[in-house]
């Protein structure tokens, strides 16, 4: 069975919604220690000048025509791949342009949710949107896409094999799954693409004055729907709250920082550290907090804000984490938007939670600890509350809180 590794950065999509830190403001601040690191850079040359003259050898000798849009494409990813650093990448004009639109929170895809298998070599689900193409054609959180259309994943690049997925809507696409639980047998499922509204929160009000909030994502308008939800649970009541951020692969960091500031006392709410270990940058909470008992669901597909927000929440002593052993993604990206359209995304930090250590490549503990077997993952987004574990139980732990 694969084991899922940190390589890529975990990603959302419909497909595709990045879910890496597009911490902007950080990105700007630090904008003269960039500029000084790329002056230094270009002041050795040399293998540009290897790449002029393998340019000028090909160009005069070459038998077929050249593509150059496709050749600088490909040039620009083959340095990004040799960053060795799979959380670094480059999107030209045309994927930058989904990646906008997936941010503003709709896309063109088939509706999952899904990051990278190092080892499979594989992208991997991590959920499904409820009544999305990919529901439709049967693919459950576990699966590994090894083929998009003719592409083989395990051969190309995975951002080749992201961006062959989304497309004009009512078009079809094929792609090649090994089936989780055990991936023995592979199976393709052609999927008729749509357009994609991402609902990144929703609320409900259980019994006994339970909010319940899922977070699916937190991508640009998240924090404005977090915000309109949570008042309005406070109108109606609420006298304890469950947050649900299972499968969420994270996304903006302004956004996250932006909805724990409504839960979290006065104090520092994450820190941003260089390569040095030196903190660059703190983003703090003022006095307005949420003084409700909280508990938080959690599982091993929770990462990156999602991992943020609970270890934020247990730092300060706000809520009690419930579920499995996150995901481990503790570092952030910054995006530089090109002259041509195109974006480069690169790693340039780690961020900490307020109190606690960085979690990358290792994950966040729940206090309780309630694991899920494969089967139930297979068939999560089909669980009805009575058969949801982890939900059951902290139905039980807020009742223990109550108690207190």
């Amino acid at each position: 069975m694969f084991k899922k590794k940190y390589g890529i950065g975990t990603i959302a999509f419909f497909v595709a919604v990045f879910s890496v830190f597009t911490f902007l403001f950080t990105a700007v601040s630090l904008n003269s220690y960039y500029k000084t690191r790329e002056t230094d850079f270009y002041g050795d040359k040399s293998y540009i000048a290897k790449m002029s003259r393998i340019d000028d050898i090909i160009r005069s000798s070459f038998f077929f025509d050249i593509d150059d849009e496709q050749l600088e494409d490909m040039m620009i990813k083959g340095y990004i791949e040799g960053l060795g650093d799979q959380f670094t990448y480059y999107l030209n004009p045309s994927e930058a342009e989904l990646y906008s639109q997936a941010s503003n929170g709709e896309i063109i895809g088939i509706g999952i949710y899904a990051t990278y298998d190092s080892e499979a070599d594989s992208i991997y689900v991590t959920n499904v949107m409820a009544g999305s193409p990919a529901e439709k054609a049967g693919l459950v959180a576990g699966d590994l896409i090894t083929k998009v259309g003719d592409l083989d994943v395990t051969q190309a690049t995975y951002y080749e094999a992201i961006y062959s997925v989304p497309g004009k809507a009512g078009t079809d696409v094929t792609v090649t799954v090994s089936r989780y639980p055990n991936y023995e047998t592979e199976e393709a499922l052609t999927l008729t693409r749509e357009k994609i509204t991402i609902n990144s929160v929703s609320y409900e009000m259980l019994d006994n004055n339970i909010a319940y909030i899922k977070i699916n994502e937190f991508n640009d308008n998240t924090d404005e729907q977090f915000n309109e939800l949570l008042k309005q649970a406070k109108t109606e009541g609420a006298e304890n709250i469950m947050f649900d951020v299972r499968n969420n692969p994270g996304g903006n960091l302004e956004t996250v920082c932006n909805i724990l500031d409504e839960l979290l006392p006065s104090g520092p709410i994450v820190h941003i550290v260089d390569k040095d270990n030196n903190i660059v940058q703190t983003i703090n909470s003022d006095a307005r907090e949420t003084d409700l008992p909280m508990v938080v669901l959690i599982n091993r597909n929770t990462a990156s804000g999602g991992e943020l927000f609970c270890s934020a929440l247990r730092d300060y002593e706000k809520a009690t984490l419930l579920g499995e052993t996150t995901f481990g993604k503790g570092c952030m990206q910054s995006v530089r938007p090109l002259d041509d359209g195109s974006l480069l995304v690169f790693t340039t930090n780690l961020y900490n939670p307020p109190y606690g250590e960085n979690y990358h490549g290792i994950g966040v503990d729940p206090h309780v600890e309630v694991v899920m077997t494969d089967e139930m993952m297979k068939i999560f987004s089909k669980l009805t509350r009575d058969e949801d574990i982890q939900f059951q139980a902290a139905l039980n732990e807020i009742a223990k809180l109550t108690d207190k």
